[in-house]
């Protein structure tokens, strides 16, 4: 298949998932009917989540035909079409049917693993990233195990005695089944734990792996793989402590973002597009990240320590707490900003805050020295100290 061909079939797919993806999102809007923009803005992130995964691996796959994570990442909106569509019939069958007709056993059966086409491609993709292909071929026995297990319950969600929706509900007897229910009991659920597990182990063991063997291209590359996946992390972690303590709605969107950020990550690292930024980005959001939890300590605690202090005395004084901490804070961003900056490049960018620091004690030294040949050497030093040139020279006009 040529490198055309295979573009033109991954630029139709990405354009047929968003087309797909933005019917179901009409008929969700129509089904919950949202009481305000924040309901209908989620509903329509979460709609369109799989465009997004589309058309991120579809630019994968037109630069990088021969990567199989362009496909990995398509896999996933792809197969799960059928599945969206399937579902909103299955949610109008109130009661079991009398009946399991051809459509609905097909229904039912791929309602039951199609659950499967969105995380084993991510366990694969996180074993053969950037380059499309394992570690090294020791490896491969993952990818059997991936097999091996979605084979298993594709066929056993198809010859199962009962058959129904995968959030339950009802059930219908299958007249091909002849395997009981309690087949998916405690012996069954432990083996395929234990199977999960392995999968999501060896997925996180391959990047770290491969890091240490990379060179710097492709290093940076899994940077940005690291760093997608930590941001969604963190955001998850994030948003379960804040959703036990408030209601849900912009925090859908938040987590959804982070979501979005996946596929987008893992297509700027492919097709190396504005690669080394991550530094940049990671140093950034580290800064940025301790400077808001330091600033939201400070910004709560003095407004409760305000509180105490004169809410008895004056009768304004929760507005007059609230307006203190805010200015305490805002006198607080700056020289706070610059120290957490200072602490995270001595410990984590060592090479960045040495060249920093090469570079400001020359600055200190111009302006007492007056002397050309030792400005010279000094100007020669400090290039070489932080640029670090194969050779260094100094032409000065007479």
């Amino acid at each position: 298949m040529t490198k055309t061909l295979t573009a033109w079939l991954a630029w139709t797919a990405a354009v047929a998932v968003t087309v797909l993806s933005a019917a179901a999102t009409v008929a969700d809007i129509v089904v919950n009917d949202p009481r305000n923009w924040v309901e209908a803005g989620s509903i329509v992130a979460w709609g369109l989540t799989p465009a997004v995964f589309a058309w991120s691996g579809a630019l994968i796959v037109a630069s990088q035909p021969r990567n199989v994570v362009g496909w990995l990442l398509m896999a996933p909106p792809i197969l799960i079409q059928p599945a969206i569509f399937m579902n909103l019939r299955l949610d109008a069958l109130e009661v079991a049917p009398t009946v399991l007709t051809p459509t609905l056993f097909f229904s039912l059966w791929y309602d039951n693993w199609s659950w499967l086409v969105l995380i084993f491609p991510l366990f694969h993709l996180l074993q053969v990233f950037p380059t499309g292909k394992p570690v090294s071929p020791r490896w491969r026995w993952l990818t059997w195990l991936e097999i091996a297990m979605a084979t298993l319950m594709i066929v056993v969600s198809a010859v199962v005695q009962e058959m129904g929706p995968l959030d339950g509900g009802w059930t219908v007897s299958n007249p091909i089944g002849f395997v009981p229910a309690s087949f998916f009991g405690d012996t069954f659920s432990f083996v395929w734990t234990i199977g999960l597990v392995t999968l999501a182990i060896g997925g996180a063991a391959a990047p770290v792996l491969r890091y240490r063997r990379a060179a710097t291209r492709e290093r940076q590359q899994i940077k940005w793989l690291l760093y997608a996946f930590s941001q969604f992390a963190l955001t998850y972690a994030t948003l379960a402590i804040v959703e036990d303590l408030t209601t849900s709605g912009p925090w859908d969107l938040i987590f959804n973002a982070s979501i979005l950020a996946i596929p987008v990550m893992i297509a700027i690292a492919v097709v190396r597009q504005g690669l080394f930024d991550i530094d940049v980005i990671i140093r950034r959001t580290l800064v940025y990240s301790l400077l808001t939890g330091l600033l939201a300590l400070v910004y709560l605690g003095s407004v409760v320590t305000l509180r105490t202090l004169i809410g008895g005395v004056i009768g304004a004084g929760s507005s007059l707490s609230v307006a203190a901490s805010t200015l305490l804070a805002a006198a607080l961003f700056s020289p706070v900003r610059r120290r957490i900056q200072a602490v995270i490049d001595r410990r984590l960018y060592r090479r960045r805050y040495n060249a920093q620091q090469v570079i400001e004690d020359f600055a200190d030294s111009l302006r007492d020295q007056t002397d050309i040949d030792r400005l010279s050497v000094g100007l020669v030093d400090v290039i070489a100290a932080t640029v670090q040139p194969k050779s260094t020279g100094l032409w000065i006009r007479a």
